[in-house]
This record gives C-alpha cells, sequence and structure tokens, in this order.
C-alpha cells in the first residue's frame, strides 16, 4: 500500500510537467506537436537515406539491351496503340457507374 502514493505524486508531477496553461502560445504549440515533428524528420530521413542508398548500390548500366521493353522473353510486335470499338467504353463506363452505386449501396447497409 505504501507505493500507491507514490505512484500518485509522480503522476501529479508529471502533470506538471505536461501542463501548458502557463506556458506562452507558442511555446505550448511547440510542446504539443514535438512528436509529430520527430516522426515526421525520422520518415524524411529513412526516405532520403533508402534513395540514397539505392542510387549507391543500384546498376547504372545503360545501353541498347536495356531500354527494349521486355514481353516474357519475346520480341515486341506490332504497335501498342489498339483501336478498339465504341461497345468497349460504354461497358467500361457502365461498370464504372455501377461498381461506384454498389459502394454507395455497401456503406448505407452499414448505417442502417
Amino acid at each position: 500500500m505504501s507505493s500507491l502514493p507514490r505512484l500518485f505524486i509522480k503522476h501529479r508531477d508529471l502533470c506538471s510537467l505536461t501542463r501548458t496553461d502557463s506556458m506562452p502560445e507558442s511555446t505550448g504549440l511547440i510542446a504539443h506537436n514535438w512528436g509529430f515533428a520527430i516522426f515526421l524528420l525520422g520518415v524524411v530521413g529513412l526516405c532520403a537515406f533508402m534513395l540514397g542508398l539505392s542510387s549507391l548500390l543500384g546498376s547504372k548500366a545503360w545501353g541498347r539491351s536495356k531500354n527494349e521493353p521486355f514481353e516474357s522473353g519475346m520480341l515486341p510486335t506490332g504497335s501498342a496503340r489498339l483501336r478498339l470499338s465504341a461497345k468497349f467504353y460504354l461497358v467500361a463506363m457502365l461498370f464504372v457507374i455501377f461498381d461506384i452505386e454498389a459502394l454507395f449501396l455497401f456503406a448505407w447497409s452499414f448505417s442502417v
């Protein structure tokens, strides 16, 4: 039982340390957002580290075979531009419309 009052005293001291009532507004803003700032710096640092490491370790070989498209080991034939009929676009638009409608119905079913 003797450790219980010490716990409350420690918690009270901790609350007085984090209280921002007597701090200026700018200091209070910093005190509330320092964790997010450290997280953001960590994310940016990690991204910079990974980009730098990949540029150091990645291959820099350029050549004719490097720039050719790879299609499952076969040489590409024909053009990549394909003419499709208007029926395909109609079916695609109907799919998008009814897919979005199904999404709204799914959300509505949870709200009811």
